[in-house]
């Protein structure tokens, strides 16, 4: 058969496809005319008679064998190398073992080659990704490319490195690998799939065959050639081949259920697929018998019949269970939503800890406690019993003798430094912090009314009053939710640190731990009241650090606290739109913790918090219109916290600064109109925000940080499920505000929940739903600007849902509704006017031609011109006044321009 003859039977194969099943055979007799072997051909390769898909795929390979045989002989060498035998073959062509064996050096290598004859567009457009894909892809476990390019009869190829392997499940089958070692063989597949989907490319044909495990017990990665890349930028894949296709397009046993349904895939289509290969690691099966190779059996076996556990085949436990049934849930909303996820799972089984798929109640954490330590759980019982009477004999004396006050403090400071250090990152501790909160209130009020003059009883009151005041409100930490009791316990601490430094100044700690106090409560003064009270507190600690500065060398642990003191000000100077502010304190920073990596490589705390300074830089190049320096940092910081994530998965504080990561990705995706990478990232702040959540639902923060994240999901999720998941979000943060009711970032993203709310309501059609939402939108930012009338972002968010009202009055022809929709923007134009308002910076005058432009836009709609040419006026006037002020972007420029250009014939 000549490439050309080919050329022909597969064009028309590929069109009786497109035609619907039972008019195929037809419609090939009638297209192929007199040319009975053309007939022939393709009817055979449409396996109709049979009706059965592994009948098309055996000979559509058959077909793709004979020719690329005819055409092997031509083509002994490509470039400088030489084919020695076939390795494989697949849809788009075959894979060669080749051998460099010119003038420069001899090296084994895989060539890739499309089939002779199959120049259509798909096939090649495919080809072109995949070498496109695998260019950018640098990692240990994924076969890397080394060259490419066009042979001189015009067929392209793809140079990779050559991997002499077993086949995954052979290999462990061969080497009679046990369970620990086949899960740490495939925590290295998922490394190479996370590090893939982290450069925005989707697998979709993840099997054995795809993993070849080499002489050194390395897997690699291979095949990306029907893989999807989630950028604007990537080659781009035509939705009807994708139907017509479908049999090149997934190997059927290892399909994800979207795969099967020709649905959109995404990360978690990998998931599925990975579980599948994990299946058939752990119990040598795969989950699923697909009776029929048609359409309707592939669907009834992926999409609609459950896999039995793998407790049910092999000898294995309730946790492995769990991990495997998720990663195979028919509902990719279900499943692991990374791979990353279920890594981490993995890890956590390894370790005989809690896993995330699993509840966590306290039988199930005991019962993995007791399997990690069965020799310790005895005597750490009975230890735990002694010391337990032992506080109670000491708490009985000291209440009825009102003696041995040094015991009491002992006590106090027991129950609020070391029991609450122990517990406070561990899931599930809000209870328990609340019980010792209880406790050690009444022993520190005993101990303060008979506080001698003893310098070490007054550090020793503060510092119980700072952890009482951790435990109680401190909002970047677990905590009770309780700010106003919180605060009152940090005045407390700072008046028994001053009380202890006036006795004796020469005291570097107590120094250094009145400014972290200081830094804690602007951080509780910010998220509760007041920015600039806040920024307040941030001042008075640089000018303590700048005293201690002038007489002593700051030491690591000086350097490390200012380097916290600068995010903590950067990130509330960003609330007062001070954006160059915020900058410099960022970028402060980073400098310091990038010196203090240095000294202490490994150092997982401070590489955490200069993942923290990155973000924080990020956030404010961001704030200035510089994206792409604002993507590179956020890059860089979620590098840092997925590895420390990966060494230390039970540690809450650094899997919620991950999640916090994932938001600043997102939130730059999503500006720039990326919503596929925006879903990715949001997707992941989600699903860490939930399993945070599920772990402590008495954890306040939690609470609001899974309320915050599912906003940001909702933004870019598309469809019905947008007001689902719209509507799980409000409930968290109304749970949230249950407790502490002046959260001003939790009623701020309630604001914006319910304008968004509106909104979905309004694409649905439903007016009076959407009016409501509004409405609540504009009430509930009116109560973040009661406590503090300068917040930025609940004016715009009030803003936006007034004029959405005003909009749909003026549509309805009720003028008066609309006017007095846009009036209370109106009067917040007016205050941020006053003489008595804070400095004037443009971050927080944009919003006066913000909302004239508003007025304009709706004197408009209801066919006001002259009106409108009026605070069209007013709105060019107040952006040239804004444009003077510092802090004035790129963004407000093009802001500006487009306001300017708005009113339509002027």
């Amino acid at each position: 058969m000549t490439p050309e003859r080919w050329q022909q039977i597969e064009a028309l194969f590929y069109r009786a496809l497109e035609a619907p099943a039972a008019e195929r055979e037809q419609f090939v007799e009638r297209e192929g005319g007199d040319d009975s072997g053309l007939i022939a051909e393709v009817r055979s390769l449409l396996g109709a008679e049979k009706g059965a898909a592994t009948a098309i795929e055996s000979r559509v390979r058959n077909a793709v064998v004979t020719v690329v045989e005819d055409g092997e002989a031509r083509q002994r060498r490509i470039g400088p190398y030489r084919l020695v035998e076939r390795l494989g073959r697949g849809g788009m062509g075959s894979v060669f073992l080749a051998v460099r064996d010119d003038s420069e050096f001899q090296k084994q290598v895989a060539i890739k080659l499309v089939r002779p004859g199959a120049d259509n567009t798909v096939v090649l457009a495919r080809f072109r990704r995949e070498r496109q894909i695998l260019a950018q892809l640098e990692h240990p476990n994924i076969a890397r490319l080394l060259d490419g390019g066009t042979s001189e009869d015009g067929h392209p190829y793809i140079v990779m490195e050559f991997v002499d392997g077993l086949r995954i499940n052979e290999y462990c089958a061969k080497h009679q690998l046990g369970l620990r070692q086949r899960l740490e063989l495939f925590l290295q597949v998922c490394s190479a799939v996370e590090y893939a989907h982290a450069n925005f490319v989707i697998h979709r044909d993840i099997k054995p065959g795809n993993i070849l495990v080499d002489g050194a017990g390395t897997p690699r990665l291979l095949d990306f050639g029907i893989s999807k890349v989630v950028l604007p930028t990537a080659v781009p894949e035509d939705p009807n081949t994708a139907l017509t296709q479908g049999l090149q397009l997934c190997t059927p046993d290892y399909a994800s259920p979207e795969q099967v349904r020709s649905e959109a895939v995404g990360p978690a289509s990998d998931v599925f697929s990975l579980g599948v290969v994990l299946y058939e690691l752990v119990t040598g099966q795969l989950p699923h018998k697909i009776e029929e190779y048609t359409p309707r059996g592939m669907e009834e076996a992926i999409c609609e019949r459950p896999a039995p556990a793998p407790s049910t085949v092999a000898p294995v436990g309730d946790d492995l269970d769990t991990i495997v049934l998720r990663a195979l849930e028919k509902d990719a909303v279900r499943r692991y939503p990374t791979v990353s996820r279920l890594a981490d799972d993995i890890r956590l089984y390894l370790a005989r800890q809690p896993i995330w798929a699993r509840p966590r109640t306290p039988g199930y954490v005991a019962s993995l406690f007791v399997r990690r330590h069965p020799v310790p759980v005895a005597a750490g019982l009975a230890l735990f019993v002694a010391l337990t009477l032992a506080v109670v004999v000491i708490a009985r004396q000291s209440a009825e003798a009102r003696q041995n006050e040094r015991e009491v403090r002992r006590l106090a400071n027991l129950l609020v430094t070391e029991v609450h250090d122990a517990i406070r990152d561990l899931p599930g501790a809000a209870k328990a912090r609340q019980r010792l909160l209880e406790t050690s209130i009444t022993y520190l009020d005993q101990v303060a009314k008979r506080a001698s003059g003893d310098v070490d009883v007054q550090r020793e009151l503060a510092l119980a009053w700072q952890r009482t005041a951790e435990l109680q409100g401190y909002v970047l930490g677990t905590n009770l939710g309780q700010s106003r009791q919180a605060l009152e316990s940090y005045r407390k601490a700072l008046a028994h640190l001053d009380a202890s430094l006036s006795m004796r100044r020469d005291q570097p700690k107590a120094q250094l731990d009145r400014i972290a106090l200081l830094r804690h409560v602007g951080d509780v003064l910010s998220y509760n009241n007041s920015a600039r009270e806040a920024m307040e507190a941030f001042g008075r600690a640089f000018a303590l650090a700048e005293q201690w500065r002038a007489g002593h060398a700051l030491d690591f642990e000086w350097r490390r606290e200012l380097g916290e003191l600068a995010i903590a000000a950067a990130r509330v100077s960003r609330l007062l739109n001070d954006n160059p502010a915020s900058l410099e304190y960022a970028s402060e920073a980073v400098s310091l913790y990038r010196e203090m990596v240095k000294e202490r490589a490994g150092d997982g705390e401070i590489e955490r918090s200069l993942a923290n300074a990155l973000s924080a830089y990020g956030m404010s190049k961001a704030r200035l219109g510089k994206n792409a320096e604002a993507a590179a940092s956020f890059k860089e910081a979620v590098g840092i916290l997925e590895a420390w994530a990966a060494r230390e998965p039970g540690n809450r504080a650094n899997t919620r600064n991950l999640m916090l990561a994932y938001s600043h990705v997102g939130d730059l995706a999503a500006e720039e109109k990326r919503d596929d990478e925006a879903r990715a990232a949001f997707g992941r702040m989600a699903s860490i925000a939930e399993a945070l959540h599920t772990a402590d639902g008495a954890d306040h923060r939690a609470v609001s940080d899974y309320g915050i994240a599912l906003m940001r999901l909702g933004q870019v999720t598309e469809g019905p499920r947008k007001l689902e998941v719209f509507e799980r979000s409000k409930g968290a943060l109304e749970a949230a505000l249950r407790t502490n009711p002046k959260n001003m970032q939790a009623l701020t993203n309630l604001s914006n929940v319910e304008l968004r709310m509106g909104d979905a309501q309004e694409a649905r059609g439903d007016m009076a739903g959407a009016r409501r939402h509004w409405r609540a939108a504009v009430e509930t930012a009116d109560r973040v600007l009661e406590l503090d009338a300068w917040q930025a972002s609940p004016q715009r968010l009030l803003l936006r849902a007034a004029k959405k009202l005003a909009e749909d009055a003026a549509a309805r022809k009720h003028r008066g509704d609309a006017l007095e929709a846009m009036q209370r923007p109106l009067q917040i134009a007016q205050v941020a006017l006053r003489p008595d308002a804070p400095p004037k910076t443009a971050g927080r005058l944009t919003i006066v031609p913000q909302v004239y432009g508003a007025l304009r836009d709706i004197h408009l709609r209801l066919g006001e011109r002259d009106e409108a040419l009026r605070w069209q006026e007013r709105t060019e006037t107040a952006w040239r006044d804004v444009a003077k002020l510092p802090g004035f972007t790129e963004q407000n420029r093009q802001e500006m321009q487009k306001s300017i250009a708005a009113f339509p014939g002027k």
